[in-house]
């Protein structure tokens, strides 16, 4: 059974979190956990609030001495630099602080399940950034490389790009998870992206998000 942590100097914001995980632990310090925290448990690390703090650096820390969990951090005042940061680190999620129970629990599926959240407002503001910087038109290698995709690849891909947990893919398009995983896999390959972040912006680069849409 999956186990949550939390990582915090304070606890008057984490009302909402508890909620959530009523059996969740919280703790101050990261190394308290250590012997704790199981393959497959959810790592919540509350970010420090301060500029001054090297954010990804206690994010990689985390993330480095529980490799097989899955890391969320939370932030207070969350924003596209810091989310970049904390994933770029080895998080697997990045939320508000003060999101709501159901919210938190909406996270740990998507992560329990192999999935990235940073929340859709965040997502297209990440998509559309990335986008301006690559490029005004429409990349080529993009278009070329989705081409490659099976009928059923590309589905699975549009599905992601929703915000879809695998599970959720698998009841859509009548098939079972691990026929989800593996249509996953092979597009990951096929487009040489590793995570659910990059398939986006190569789909939304490659104006696929937009033509689906219309």
């Amino acid at each position: 059974m999956t186990k949550h942590f939390c990582i915090s100097a304070r606890t008057d914001s984490l009302e909402r979190w508890q909620k959530a995980f009523p059996a969740g632990k919280v703790c101050q310090q990261v190394l308290e956990l250590v012997g704790q925290v199981r393959p497959g448990d959810v790592l919540w690390l509350q970010l420090p609030s301060s500029l001054n703090e090297n954010i990804d650096e206690a994010v990689l820390a985390a993330a480095n001495l529980f490799r097989d969990c899955r890391l969320v951090a939370m932030s207070k005042v969350p924003d596209q630099q810091e989310a970049l940061l904390t994933l770029n680190a080895g998080a697997k999620g990045y939320c508000h602080t003060l999101s709501n129970a159901d919210t938190f629990k909406q996270i740990a599926v998507v992560v329990s399940h192999g999935g990235l959240w940073i929340g859709q407002d965040l997502m297209s503001r990440v998509v559309n950034a990335a986008e301006k910087a690559l490029s005004r038109d429409r990349a080529p290698s993009s278009s070329a490389a989705l081409k490659q995709l099976t009928s059923r690849e590309r589905a699975v891909a549009l599905e992601v790009a929703k915000g879809a947990t695998n599970k959720e893919i698998a009841r859509t398009l009548n098939i079972t998870e691990r026929t989800v995983k593996a249509h996953l896999g092979s597009a990951f390959n096929k487009l040489n992206v590793r995570d659910r972040l990059q398939l986006v912006l190569v789909m939304n680069t490659a104006g696929e998000l937009i033509d689906n849409a219309a």
